[in-house]
């Protein structure tokens, strides 16, 4: 997918500044418990400063850590970071070598260009859904979202369970992974092999990359289940944190 990541940052960050700045910043997240606007920001807020150091000093050192201000001391704390990220990113080359926290992942500065974006724009949705004002998200963007989701965070989060090889399809985007249990318990890794699975997830890319995010349970986002239900459900229903 050709796509300029930084721009969907900017873009994306811009559009969850804008809407704080209309709404309540305790308004609550719907789906995430005890979550509100003000708590995606600082944690954004937080990651993008993360990301921003990892690139310009290319070491993965610490953690990210969420903001302490409050209203618009916030806000703007938020719009210095996503700054300082845009320029972190604009200013490297993105095939130059860099680390990040994803075994398997590619080291290089344009790992943190997709994971950035995709970031940005998963928590845009959810200060939207805080605003009760939700856009959407492109169908061509979704399905790299998929594929971002389960090349970075599958081979590294554990509690993933998965009885057997599942399949996963988008309807209007003609993308599909297939899934299988890691040798390591509770992860999964992504196959080119042709399997026999054992379930089949499919629906628009924008519902699937919701569901697979905890955003929609499954009995909201508009997807299908072929098979094992049950394997399907405990997968997707498995823990990917905020």
């Amino acid at each position: 997918m050709a796509v300029d990541y930084v721009d969907v940052v900017a873009a994306e960050a811009k559009r969850i500044s804008e809407l704080a700045r209309r709404w309540p910043l305790d308004a609550p997240v719907p789906h995430i418990p005890r979550w509100t606007m003000e708590s995606v920001i600082a944690h954004l807020g937080g990651v993008h400063r993360w990301a921003a150091r990892t690139v310009r000093e290319r070491r993965l050192e610490g953690g990210h850590r969420r903001g302490r201000e409050s209203g618009e001391a916030l806000l703007e704390w938020f719009d210095e970071g996503v700054t300082e990220l845009i320029d972190a990113l604009r200013s490297a080359d993105p095939t130059g070598p860099c680390p990040n926290f994803s075994p398997g992942s590619p080291n290089t500065v344009a790992f943190w260009h997709r994971r950035q974006a995709h970031e940005t724009t998963m928590h845009r949705w959810d200060v939207e859904a805080a605003a009760g004002a939700i856009s959407p998200i492109e169908e061509g963007f979704a399905s790299d979202g998929i594929d971002e989701l389960f090349h970075t965070f599958t081979r590294n989060r554990g509690k993933q369970v998965l009885a057997g090889p599942l399949i996963v399809r988008t309807d209007d985007t003609d993308s599909t992974w297939t899934l299988v249990p890691a040798e390591k318990p509770g992860r999964v890794e992504l196959t080119l092999e042709e399997v026999e699975p054992v379930g089949v997830l499919s629906g628009a890319a924008e519902q699937l990359l919701l569901a697979l995010w905890k955003r929609l349970p499954l009995e909201v986002a508009r997807v299908e289940i072929e098979g094992d239900t049950d394997t399907v459900s405990v997968f997707v229903a498995g823990p990917i944190s905020p």
